[in-house]
Protein backbone atom coordinates (compact mmCIF):
# COMPACT_ATOMS: atom_id res chain seq x y z
CA UNK A 1 0.00 0.00 0.00
CA UNK A 2 1.49 3.69 -0.47
CA UNK A 3 2.04 5.41 2.24
CA UNK A 4 4.41 8.09 3.56
CA UNK A 5 6.12 5.89 6.34
CA UNK A 6 8.06 8.67 7.83
CA UNK A 7 8.08 12.42 7.75
CA UNK A 8 10.76 14.73 9.44
CA UNK A 9 12.54 17.95 9.21
CA UNK A 10 16.69 17.69 8.74
CA UNK A 11 18.31 20.98 8.51
CA UNK A 12 15.07 23.15 7.48
CA UNK A 13 14.51 20.18 4.39
CA UNK A 14 11.61 17.94 4.51
CA UNK A 15 12.39 14.23 4.61
CA UNK A 16 9.88 11.78 3.85
CA UNK A 17 10.20 8.02 3.62
CA UNK A 18 7.39 5.89 0.91
CA UNK A 19 6.45 2.89 0.61
CA UNK A 20 4.96 0.76 -2.55
CA UNK A 21 4.08 3.41 -5.46
CA UNK A 22 1.04 1.54 -7.24
CA UNK A 23 -2.10 1.76 -7.99
CA UNK A 24 -3.55 1.16 -4.43
CA UNK A 25 -3.61 3.64 -2.07
CA UNK A 26 -1.70 6.00 -4.63
CA UNK A 27 -5.80 8.14 -4.51
CA UNK A 28 -4.58 9.00 -0.54
CA UNK A 29 -0.87 9.43 -0.64
CA UNK A 30 -0.75 11.73 -3.51
CA UNK A 31 -2.67 14.13 -1.43
CA UNK A 32 -0.36 13.65 1.41
CA UNK A 33 2.23 14.51 -0.03
CA UNK A 34 1.16 17.59 -1.66
CA UNK A 35 0.23 18.35 2.33
CA UNK A 36 3.85 17.23 3.55
CA UNK A 37 5.23 19.27 0.64
CA UNK A 38 3.51 22.83 0.25
CA UNK A 39 4.50 24.96 -2.73
CA UNK A 40 8.35 25.84 -2.44
CA UNK A 41 9.36 23.24 -0.45
CA UNK A 42 13.43 21.92 -0.23
CA UNK A 43 12.91 18.07 0.21
CA UNK A 44 14.18 14.50 0.03
CA UNK A 45 12.07 11.56 -0.96
CA UNK A 46 13.60 8.56 0.31
CA UNK A 47 12.46 5.34 -2.22
CA UNK A 48 14.62 3.13 -0.26
CA UNK A 49 11.39 1.18 1.17
CA UNK A 50 9.84 1.12 -2.53
CA UNK A 51 9.58 -2.41 -3.66
CA UNK A 52 6.90 -2.08 -6.71
CA UNK A 53 6.45 1.21 -8.40
CA UNK A 54 3.93 1.76 -11.37
CA UNK A 55 2.54 4.02 -13.54
CA UNK A 56 0.61 6.04 -10.61
CA UNK A 57 3.18 6.58 -8.93
CA UNK A 58 5.69 7.53 -11.44
CA UNK A 59 3.07 10.23 -12.16
CA UNK A 60 3.39 11.33 -8.87
CA UNK A 61 6.81 11.60 -8.71
CA UNK A 62 7.10 13.54 -12.35
CA UNK A 63 4.16 15.85 -10.59
CA UNK A 64 5.61 16.76 -7.30
CA UNK A 65 9.01 17.59 -9.14
CA UNK A 66 7.29 19.66 -11.51
CA UNK A 67 5.02 21.88 -9.00
CA UNK A 68 7.91 22.04 -6.48
CA UNK A 69 10.31 23.63 -9.13
CA UNK A 70 7.39 25.79 -10.70
CA UNK A 71 6.96 27.22 -7.00
CA UNK A 72 10.90 27.62 -6.76
CA UNK A 73 11.78 24.61 -4.47
CA UNK A 74 12.92 21.59 -5.10
CA UNK A 75 12.99 17.37 -4.60
CA UNK A 76 16.28 15.13 -4.46
CA UNK A 77 14.74 11.45 -4.43
CA UNK A 78 17.63 9.06 -3.01
CA UNK A 79 17.51 5.16 -2.20
CA UNK A 80 16.03 3.67 -5.45
CA UNK A 81 17.34 -0.02 -5.66
CA UNK A 82 16.34 -3.17 -7.93
CA UNK A 83 13.46 -2.79 -9.90
CA UNK A 84 12.63 0.78 -9.05
CA UNK A 85 16.13 1.90 -9.96
CA UNK A 86 15.62 0.07 -13.31
CA UNK A 87 11.90 1.44 -13.99
CA UNK A 88 12.98 4.91 -13.31
CA UNK A 89 15.90 4.50 -15.80
CA UNK A 90 14.41 2.77 -18.80
CA UNK A 91 11.83 5.87 -18.32
CA UNK A 92 14.61 7.95 -18.74
CA UNK A 93 13.05 9.87 -15.24
CA UNK A 94 16.97 9.66 -13.93
CA UNK A 95 17.17 12.92 -16.51
CA UNK A 96 14.33 14.44 -15.36
CA UNK A 97 14.27 14.15 -11.56
CA UNK A 98 16.95 14.36 -9.17
CA UNK A 99 18.31 11.50 -8.03
CA UNK A 100 21.21 11.04 -5.05
CA UNK A 101 23.41 7.99 -4.38
CA UNK A 102 22.80 9.06 -0.26
CA UNK A 103 21.16 10.79 2.37
CA UNK A 104 23.14 13.15 3.23
CA UNK A 105 23.79 14.15 -0.43
CA UNK A 106 20.42 14.71 -1.02
CA UNK A 107 20.06 17.09 1.88
CA UNK A 108 23.58 18.75 0.32
CA UNK A 109 21.61 19.22 -3.00
CA UNK A 110 18.31 19.85 -1.61
CA UNK A 111 19.28 23.06 0.48
CA UNK A 112 21.15 24.92 -2.84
Amino acid sequence: MAVIREQRDQSGIRLLRLGSLTMQGIEELEPAVEAALPDGSRAVIDLAEVDLITTPGLSMIISTTKRLRDTRGRVIFVGARGGVLNVLKRCKLDEVIEIAADRDHAIELAKT
